[in-house]
């Protein structure tokens, strides 16, 4: 939603910012670890502090505290329900005729039309005698109100005018990631840092950047940089291990992505989030024992945090506990009706429960919200395969092809589906294929060794099956081994 709100200023006893409301994760990651409830990107001026939040309709729906001014953030507030409960508590006590409590839902609204309508035209500094910082504090205003373009370019403006100002440079990065266009943002930061090398979230900021380029490598040296800076300062900012835990995640380096949630999670008891990649890190690096015990902490401070469930889901899983990871991916996707990948994953669990019928509802519906997830068709195909549809299953393995060409998996699924149907021919051509893109793939070889041999080219079969073998050995896998081994011993 969006919220214009109204400030109390000296001079401007009406005084209205337009903005748009932060959602749930916006709030989870910026607001509450913080002190407060709600994240919106309205200006805030001095002396605004107290004033309300209103939405579209006019309601009061919190209260404004805090605002930053010369970067790029969120305005910060309390929720109305929140106030509510200190005025029954007595803390805050107004008149009981001045308190209108609203017990409809809000109706729906051309917010578009209403956000233009109530918009304030900021005026631009004179193009000639306008400062660095006046062109940067329009800039940072156009962004708040939702006009990027313009943003970019009057800052772009404040760099010219003043081209010491780290805060420019700063706030040119931060918008650049939010536009994708990460090597404009690399050298934004860059010169940020150069102007002003002491200012830790420029680095955290670096570190984003670097993060979305997968160089995680160079993301976790700017993370570094920043925790240092930031004890200089004597800054505690859970953010900033939160962030390098989910870059040394990127890096399989799970202790140590585990060790940074931890101390996050120190510092900020209450972020349900660090709980939850903790969780994570620690069911990839074996413990999925101690991963439930967090995704349980996630969700019993913020009991609608759907990927919590979705991640404890996974985990009970691989306990072998599939009831209560269906019940999990249930409660998942009761929050978040429209994560195709809840549906996927509860599927997947009932495949292996033999609910062939419901894990084929699943995987459906799961199309039905992302059609072009090749790993959903062939999810279903798998599941049409063991219910001896091998039409549907076939149909459904090319459909993955269509949309990922380089899916070896569907290859080799549907040629075992072709071989079953009698297509022999079509069988190995797929084999083949999955070999083609995938030559580590132990399964293809196995599949196309048992093909040669049904079809009676022994030697062939047997050379397939050895390298079969030979993968499954570097692998790992001591029972495909044995598998292979017998099926070599009776040629």
């Amino acid at each position: 939603m969006r919220f214009p709100w109204k400030g109390e200023e000296l001079n401007h006893p009406s005084l209205f910012s337009v903005g748009f409301m932060g959602n749930i994760e916006q709030n989870e990651f910026w607001a509450k670890p913080r002190g407060y409830e709600l994240a919106y990107s309205n200006e805030g001026y001095p002396g605004m502090s107290g004033g309300g939040i209103w939405n579209t309709e006019g309601r009061l729906a919190g209260i404004h505290n805090f605002a930053e001014t010369n970067v790029l953030g969120y305005s910060l507030g309390l929720s109305i329900e929140s106030f509510l409960f200190y005025q029954q508590d007595g803390l805050w006590k107004l008149p009981e005729p001045q308190l209108n409590i609203a017990k409809n839902e809000p109706i729906s609204l051309d917010i578009q039309s209403i956000i233009l309508a109530l918009l304030k035209t900021y005026s631009a500094p004179d193009s000639v005698n306008g400062t660095g910082k006046q062109w940067l504090t329009y800039g940072i205003q156009l962004w708040r109100s939702g006009n990027t373009d313009n943003a970019i370019k009057a800052i772009g403006n404040a760099v010219s005018k003043d081209p010491n100002s780290w805060e420019s440079y700063y706030n040119a990065a931060w918008i650049w990631l939010g536009q994708e266009k990460y090597d404009l943002a690399v050298n934004a930061i860059n010169a940020a840092i150069r102007n002003q090398p002491s200012f830790y979230r420029s680095y955290l900021l670096k570190g984003a950047i670097f993060r979305e380029l997968k160089k995680y490598e160079n993301a976790v040296e700017a993370l570094n940089q920043a925790i240092l800076e930031s004890e200089k300062d004597k800054q505690k900012d859970f953010l900033l291990y939160e962030t390098r835990g989910g870059l040394f995640y990127d890096l399989k380096q799970y202790q140590e992505a585990i060790a940074d949630y931890t101390q996050a999670i120190t510092i900020n008891p209450q972020y349900a989030d660090a709980y939850n990649n903790r969780g994570v890190a620690k069911s990839e690096s074996g413990d999925k024992a101690g991963g439930i015990a967090d995704f349980t902490q996630a969700i019993t401070i913020n009991p609608q945090l759907a990927e919590a469930y979705n991640n404890r889901g996974t985990a009970k899983h691989k306990l072998g506990d599939k009831a209560g990871a269906i019940a999990d991916y249930t409660q998942a996707i009761t929050i978040n009706p429209q994560d195709a990948n809840f549906y996927n994953n509860r599927g997947n669990t009932k495949y292996e429960s033999e609910d062939e019928t419901g894990a084929i509802a699943d995987y459906t519906q799961a199309i039905t919200i992302n059609p072009q997830d090749a790993n959903f068709y062939n999810n279903r195909g798998n599941t049409k395969y063991e219910s001896e549809d091998e039409t549907g299953a076939i149909a459904d393995y090319t459909q993955a092809i269509t949309i990922n060409p380089q899916l070896a998996e569907a290859y080799n699924n549907r040629g075992t589906a072709k071989h079953k149907l009698g297509d022999k021919a079509g069988a190995i051509a797929d084999f083949n294929q999955a070999i083609i893109i995938n030559p580590h793939n132990a399964k293809a070889y196995a599949s196309r060794g048992l093909m040669y041999l049904f079809t009676g080219n022994i030697q062939v079969a047997i050379k397939d099956l050895e390298t079969a073998k030979q993968l499954l050995q570097q692998q790992g896998n001591i029972q495909g081994v044995q598998t292979i081994q017998e099926i070599l011993n009776k040629l």
